[in-house]
This record gives C-alpha cells, structure tokens and sequence, in this order.
C-alpha cells in the first residue's frame, strides 16, 4: 500500500512539473516540441518502470544455472538441467528466509517438475525453519509464497 502511495505522489510530481516547464516555454518555438516529447518520456518512464517491476514476478532475481560442466553427455542435460535449477532455489530460499527474518530455513526443497525437454514448473516448496513462532511461520511461509510464486508448505524443527 505504501508503494501505491509512493507511486501517485511520484507520478503527480512529476506532470506537475512537466506542467510547469510547458507552461514556462515561449509558445510559437520548435522547441516547445521537443519539451513536450521529453516531458511524454519522462512520465512514460516513471508509469512503465512498476509495471517492469510486476511483470518481472520475483524480486529476488535468481541466476540461470550453469551446468555446462557437466553436459558430456547430451541425454542427460534436461536432468541436470531440473537438479541444478532445484538446488539454486533451494539456496536461494534459505538466503531469502535468513536475510529477510533472520532465522535459519533447516531444509529447504523445491519441487519442480519438467513440462517439456527444456521447461520446468515450480509446484511448491518444502520448508523446515528453526523457529517456535507460528506467526513467524506464517509469514515466511506467505513471503516465500509471494517471492516464488507457487505453494510453500512450511514447518517448524521438532527439536524443543
């Protein structure tokens, strides 16, 4: 919510401004042309630059894995492919959980599933974090739900 509110206060900053340099300009000039052009651009950028942000779903960028190491043989890269993928989420949710709340994530698994000979699907991730708040659980559990964007099944540690 606060980020809307954020996002009007910016955008109304600047069309006023824009408003103000239009209004400032010598009329009859070229160059009140290429005013309004920058003036268009600027706003354009300032309404495109959240939608990039939304479109893009995670905000925590997750790298492509590199498994080229380990391609000796062709058949078997869509395998390692789905391995490699799975572990680099499972790192980066334990990264997530422990700089964003500050516990430890025990055990971290994502289960993906190939749709096709280069595609994969994240179904759900399986968590086990080292904590004794359920309202701690919850939130981690709806963070990484949002974060990932697929069911996150969280649990805490059995130990006492």
């Amino acid at each position: 919510m606060q980020e809307l509110r954020s996002f009007c206060w910016s955008l109304i900053a600047v069309s006023l401004c824009a408003g103000v340099c239009l209004i400032l300009a010598p009329d009859g000039r070229p160059s009140v042309r290429y005013l309004r052009f920058i003036c268009a651009l600027c706003i354009t950028a300032l309404i495109v630059t959240p939608l990039k942000n939304a479109i893009g779903g995670l905000s925590h960028t997750i790298s492509i894995p590199d498994v080229t190491e380990y391609s000796q043989d062709a058949q078997n890269y869509p395998e390692l492919l789905t391995a490699e993928t799975a572990r680099e989420l499972e790192a980066e949710a334990e990264k997530y959980v422990s700089e964003k709340y500050g516990v430890k994530a025990v055990e971290c698994k994502a289960d993906i599933e190939r749709t096709g000979e280069y595609e994969i699907r994240l179904n759900g991730m399986y968590v086990t974090i080292d904590t004794k708040s359920d309202y701690l659980l919850s939130e981690i559990k709806k963070s990484l739900s949002d974060t990932f964007g697929c069911e996150v099944y969280a649990k805490k540690t059995d130990k006492e």
